[in-house]
């Protein structure tokens, strides 16, 4: 890009306190970048679940007056930067989320200047990536990673149950608990139809949920296949409360440092609603009053899993599952009506550029 070009025309998806999600034209000013400001061209953005409940939440967070900006997930191009950025050059290729708490930067969009050092969660993306790739990653890779890291850490003998291995987090949940922990056996909870995907990640068995009894299929593989050997780690990515009133048959107690983490409550979550359909209450006293086995809800970690996570896909212990690329920021629609439907089975990126 030329250094003659002081503003930029950018399309940016957002919207305004309690209005439709639609695109707008701003102007960014490039010029005067402050020592750690750098200013990129997005190349790709993933759409995640969050996005839609932070956007359905906006009524009701004090803070939400004014426009904000959609999307976390992003990849994209540096093509200015401040004196004092030093682990950038112009046209690294970079991705990560866009998390400054208060959502006035998103993905969506066809340029970003931002202060890098506040955002702790980018880096330079896996060699063997694509930029469309790397948009897909991070923030459901970070949430996995944190699952294991800020609770009970799996061994060689851990048994671990995935409750959603078909997710985008329950997947790369079971990639981890497969290839870089090496646990025992690994169970998923998923429909039929995701079976061969989840199979193909490294489950070793599989509950239909849309079949049978979850809790009854649950108890019988503990007690048969696993011959009453219960299990260490309970990771929920999809909202479920089936299995509480067998937890003590089928999770080994406290004192032996086992688990049951999840990361949307036990409901399962409506992408339709705001933050106040998670039932806090519920999450609440399982957190709180006392109980037989560990319970823990857990969030990303800011900072330390970007680089662990370009390791692991450099050495192809983990892989990206994408379901759809859309390209086009205008189409943002698509991505967002197919999230809602809740069968993608991957992630669901928007192509911004063609540069990738």
């Amino acid at each position: 890009m030329s250094e003659a070009v002081k503003v930029l025309q950018n399309k940016q998806v957002g919207y305004n306190y309690n209005q439709p999600i639609n695109i707008e034209v701003k102007s960014l000013d490039i010029t005067g970048l402050k020592p750690n400001e750098v200013v990129i061209k997005i190349v790709a953005a993933a759409i995640n679940p969050v996005d839609l409940i932070i956007y359905n939440s906006h009524p009701f967070i004090f803070f939400a007056r004014g426009r904000k900006e959609f999307g976390r997930d992003f990849s994209g191009i540096i093509i200015h930067k401040g004196s004092n950025v030093q682990n950038f050059e112009i046209n690294d290729q970079i991705s990560g989320i866009l998390d400054d708490g208060l959502f006035n930067i998103g993905s969506f969009q066809e340029y970003i200047r931002i202060d890098i050092s506040r955002y702790p969660n980018l880096g330079k993306i896996p060699k063997n990536l694509s930029l469309t790739e790397a948009a897909s990653f991070p923030l459901v890779f970070g949430t996995a990673w944190t699952l294991f890291t800020h609770n009970h850490k799996p061994t060689e003998s851990s048994r671990a149950l995935v409750i959603g291995g078909a997710t985008s987090v329950g997947n790369y949940a079971i990639q981890l608990l497969k290839n870089y922990y090496n646990v025992k056996s690994i169970i998923s909870i998923n429909s039929s139809k995701s079976s061969e995907f989840v199979k193909n990640s490294g489950v070793d068995q599989i509950v239909d949920y849309t079949a049978n009894n979850v809790a009854n299929d649950v108890l019988s593989i503990v007690e048969t296949q696993y011959n009453g050997e219960k299990l260490d780690i309970i990771v929920d990515t999809v909202g479920n409360n089936e299995l509480f009133p067998i937890i003590d048959k089928i999770l080994k107690p406290k004192s032996e440092n086992s688990g049951y983490y999840t990361i949307v409550g036990d409901q399962i979550g409506d992408y339709n609603k705001s933050f106040s359909f998670f039932h806090i209450t519920g999450v609440l006293k399982k957190l709180f009053f006392p109980k037989s086995f560990n319970y823990s809800f857990s969030s990303i970690q800011k900072g330390g899993w970007y680089e662990k996570a370009v390791e692991l896909f450099e050495q192809k212990k983990i892989k990206v599952n994408i379901n759809k690329v859309v390209k086009g920021l205008e189409n943002y629609q698509i991505l967002i009506d197919e999230l809602k439907d809740h069968k993608s089975q991957g992630k669901l990126v928007l192509q911004v550029s063609e540069l990738d």
